[in-house]
């Protein structure tokens, strides 16, 4: 099935937000605006079809996670137990409120690689 979409529309009542408490100047923050996203998301979302199986992960989510796995040489499970860790990193992958859970499990990226 295709990728969910993230939803940061909503906000969560005594969580504040991602941007309005982190530094905007962080290179993180700054590669993450000079990434097309959008293109990303349209060129994933041919390779899925409709309606079948469960959905997949936010693109952001995988791609931002392989770009971090990459940056800092890190494993499928040391970058996912990380990505709990740093409010950057989850900033990066999309995600505008704190999670603690871990986002995708670590063979998961091994499907989509």
């Amino acid at each position: 099935m295709k990728p969910i979409k993230l939803d940061n529309q909503q906000g969560r009542l005594f969580n504040p937000r991602f941007s309005d408490e982190l530094n905007l100047d962080h290179p993180l923050i700054q590669l993450s605006k000079l990434i097309e996203w959008k293109q990303l998301e349209e060129e994933f979302d041919k390779l899925f079809v409709e309606k079948i199986g469960q959905p997949a992960k936010p693109v952001k989510l995988v791609v931002g996670l392989f770009i971090l796995q990459h940056m800092y040489g890190l494993s499928d499970v040391n970058v996912v137990h990380r990505w709990v860790e740093n409010p950057y990193w989850q900033y990066f992958c999309g995600y505008e409120f704190w999670h603690h859970a871990l986002p995708i499990h670590p063979t998961s990226l091994i499907k989509w690689r």
